[in-house]
């Protein structure tokens, strides 16, 4: 793997840790979390003048996805709630992954490597 591709994964890595630590840290954990979400959502709207909107076959994956995304997001904030950063995060990241890996196979047939098995393990 290239290594610009290796640090924009740690970068992304990074800021997806930073923002959720700072609604963990704000008096009301979902006041914050909505704020960024509106603000990523004017940042998508804008992004679609650049890249156009996306073919009508990708709208029901968006759907779901968008379904998936606020699931993990009112379970993250209800986990907020009852325990602490350092405990709630890593356990619904990692908790994303194990669930990605099955729908994957599931639903595109995309069947990972054993190297990959082996990371998502770890």
């Amino acid at each position: 793997m290239d290594g610009w591709l290796v640090a924009a994964a740690l970068l992304s890595a990074l800021l997806h840790a930073s923002w959720n630590a700072a609604v963990k840290a704000d008096a009301d954990p979902p006041r914050a979390m909505a704020a960024q979400m509106y603000a990523s959502g004017l940042i998508a709207l804008a992004a679609l003048a650049l890249v156009g909107l996306p073919q009508w076959r990708s709208l029901p994956w968006m759907a779901v996805s968008v379904s998936f995304s606020l699931g993990s997001v009112a379970l993250l904030l209800r986990a907020y709630r009852h325990a602490g950063f350092g405990v709630a995060y890593p356990v619904a990241r990692g908790a994303s992954v194990m669930l990605v890996v099955p729908l994957a196979a599931a639903l595109a047939a995309e069947w990972p490597r054993p190297t990959a098995l082996a990371g998502v393990a770890l």
